[in-house]
């Protein structure tokens, strides 16, 4: 029998069009992933500045994520991610105007990666929290899937290639496509139906803004599986970030790549991405989400191990897709868990309490990741992820079991299609 469709009856169109922001607010991602590093990487081949370009973008994440929350939980998630776009476009265009006066700053480029790294905390919450209000509640993992499938056609497989590929013509014309896609977004987020408001009880709106922060910790803190995979995401982005601020450097330097190689090793993690984000779902409904999270962060912890030994691009492009497809399977997972387990009108909050904990470690891990491989070597921050995400794997195996999740999502594939989110979280 064939699955039902993903829309909600109430709002068919609504899901095609946050689906298509998100393509082009990916492409654009895509874009600024290469073009960012590769500029930095032209004005110093000094590790840590290099590095400093990542904590520039990632810092937000530990300072304002909490309130991001609070934002998400308040307001119109329809106008914030219209917005949140908005503000992406102008940063990218600042470095775009910057580049065609022949100034190359440094502090412009951080200065546009902490704008980059402000709205990307109201926009990814946004768009997450206001998900499972267009489409079935049995398919959340389905609709995830799909949009981390596009998320990895875009925003890897032909978003770093392709701006590596125009930075090497023209670092103008490099930044002002990734603005121009960003300001695609916004125009297609601003069609989103206008009745798609998600407005907060006026209980959540009129509290003071460290009361609602406090409901997003206590909610979260009553979920014990969430912050084991909290904790467990908070190593993975830290080693990752660590080895992900050097990489530029690691592809020219170690591999001999040059700007265009750049991109397409970038560009390799989307052969895991892609078919995790298709397939995904239907692996996680037969194995359960317990192997795969655990599996996927072991077979992470090896391919960094590859990486670290390999002078070969291919290999480490091998290395990427396999890492790649282990972390969106279990994006997935953990996504889905707080959409499913958390009531609407929480979600943002406790998704920004989840993401503090999971996201907010990231410009520690590359600063840490900078400075390891100014005084060992470019390989060093790749022995550290590799072995630090073994261990996790052996740590929280115990913890992270398909019985705990599915008790308190209602099981992988219930047939409940316009049920709204589960009423509270469990305190298992």
């Amino acid at each position: 029998m064939p699955r039902p469709t993903i829309s909600s009856p109430a709002t068919p169109r609504a899901f095609p069009l946050l689906w298509g922001g998100t393509a082009s607010a990916n492409l654009a991602d895509g874009i600024t992933l290469a073009i960012a590093p590769l500029l930095a990487a032209a004005i110093t081949r000094d590790p840590a500045l290099v590095a400093a370009l990542v904590v520039a973008q990632r810092l937000p994440w530990f300072l304002f994520v909490l309130f991001s929350g609070v934002i998400v939980d308040r307001f119109d998630r329809r106008l914030l991610l219209v917005l949140g776009n908005l503000v992406r476009f102008v940063a990218l265009g600042m470095v775009t105007v910057a580049l065609g006066m022949g100034v190359r700053e440094l502090w412009i480029l951080y200065i546009a990666a902490f704008l980059l790294g402000c709205a990307e905390t109201i926009v990814d919450n946004a768009s997450l929290a206001i998900l499972p209000q267009l489409i079935r509640r049995d398919r959340i993992q389905d609709a995830n899937g799909r949009i981390f499938a596009t998320q990895s056609i875009l925003n890897e497989l032909v978003g770093p290639p392709l701006g590596a590929l125009i930075f090497a013509l023209s670092a103008v014309a490099s930044f002002a496509s990734g603005s121009a896609a960003f300001l695609l977004a916004t125009v297609i987020y601003f069609l989103l139906p206008r009745r798609v408001r998600d407005a907060a009880p006026s209980a959540v709106a009129t509290q003071s803004v460290w009361k609602s922060v406090g409901e997003g910790i206590r909610i979260f803190g009553r979920t014990p599986i969430l912050i084991v995979m909290a904790g467990s995401a908070a190593v993975i982005n830290f080693c990752t970030s660590g080895t992900g601020a050097i990489l530029v450097l690691f592809a020219q330097d170690r591999l001999g790549l040059n700007d265009a190689g750049y991109g397409l090793v970038l560009a390799a993690a989307a052969i895991g991405g892609i078919p995790a984000g298709l397939v995904g779902p239907a692996i996680i409904r037969r194995v359960g989400e317990g192997p795969v999270w655990i599996g996927s962060t072991l077979a992470a912890g090896l391919g960094f191990g590859f990486a670290a030994t390999t002078t070969s691009p291919i290999v480490v492009a091998v290395v990427w897709a396999v890492t790649n497809f282990g972390f969106t399977l279990g994006n997935i997972i953990a996504i889905s868990v707080r959409q499913t387990a958390i009531p609407n009108e929480m979600l943002g909050r406790v998704t920004s309490v989840y993401r503090l904990l999971a996201v907010g470690v990231m410009p520690l891990g590359a600063l840490v990741g900078g400075l390891v491989a100014s005084r060992f070597a470019l390989t060093a921050p790749f022995w550290v992820a590799g072995a630090g995400m073994v261990l996790l794997a052996i740590v929280t195996a115990p913890y992270i079991r398909t019985a705990r999740i599915r008790r308190i999502t209602g099981g992988a594939d219930q047939p409940t299609p316009d049920a709204p989110p589960v009423a509270g979280a469990s305190s298992e």
